[in-house]
């Protein structure tokens, strides 16, 4: 690591002295043009994404990008045209399909141990959380997951900024599958008092909810599902975190993902 850029000095000097980087910058174009770089790393909110991304290509500099990606897919192409005229590698951090178990389903797919993987049925239950979070999970003031504008999620900001892991997963355990449409239904509760989403961030529309959404790949023998019901829309559901059911012409794996989880087999855990 050779250098680190934030716009509070303060926190760029702890980082570096934390993590031994020897370049400490408050502006990410002199960071560009100054500090000898091969990659960049953004991880700074989604509407900064893009932009950040641009300045990092046209300086030449290779690309690691956090999710969501961009806002809308016209700044998402613009970033991918510019990295790809340049022959520089662009990749965005999806981490659901770097899980031990998302790994280790696809291996079996793989294998062919379910035959041809046809259907994804995810579901999402509320998170099990620690008390207090084992990894560092980002400045206190989140506010900007919850602007239309800035998010990109309009007035569904939740799901925008999450339904990437969904989708990512959906076509990392079909391989090959590329999602073709995505369909959602949307469930507004009358009345009902607003609620906290996720302990770490400010999630507070539980009365507009999407609690269903299915999608079509290019191959129209496979479809998806996933659905939830859990604290953020005022719903109750056994089941902890994601878990996703691949089915497939001989078979059929059910594996967990992120936030715990429960199977259940003949009545038992």
């Amino acid at each position: 690591m050779v250098a680190v850029c934030d716009l509070n000095e303060k926190a760029a000097r702890a980082f570096a002295s934390q993590h031994r980087v020897p370049q400490v910058y408050t502006s990410y174009t002199e960071m560009l043009e100054k500090a000898g770089i091969d990659l960049v790393d953004i991880g700074t909110p989604t509407f900064l994404h893009a932009p950040m991304a641009l300045e990092a290509g046209r300086a030449c500099k290779h690309l690691h990008c956090e999710k969501p990606f961009c806002r809308n897919v016209g700044e998402g192409l613009e970033v991918c045209l510019e990295v790809e005229g340049r022959g520089l590698k662009l990749l965005v951090g999806e981490t659901y399909v770097f899980l031990a178990s998302h790994l280790k389903a696809r291996a079996l797919i793989e294998a062919g141990q379910i035959g041809r993987p046809l259907q994804i049925r995810q579901r999402h239950g509320a998170w099990l959380e620690r008390p207090q979070a084992q990894v560092y999970s980002g400045p206190a003031e989140r506010n900007w997951r919850i602007d239309p504008a800035k998010s990109g999620g309009g007035a569904y900001p939740w799901i925008f900024d999450h339904a990437v892991h969904f989708f990512a997963t959906a076509e990392y355990l079909i391989p090959g599958g590329r999602i073709a449409q995505v369909f959602s239904v949307p469930a507004r509760k009358a009345q009902a008092p607003k609620q906290r989403g996720a302990a770490h961030d400010p999630y507070t529309t539980a009365e507009l909810d999407i609690p269903l959404i299915t999608w079509s790949y290019k191959d129209p023998a496979c479809q998806g599902v996933w659905m939830r019901a859990e604290r953020l829309s005022g719903k109750y559901d056994f089941m902890r975190g994601f878990s996703t059911c691949v089915v497939g012409e001989k078979g059929m794996i059910e594996v967990l993902g992120e936030g715990g989880g429960n199977l259940w087999w003949e009545g038992q855990q």
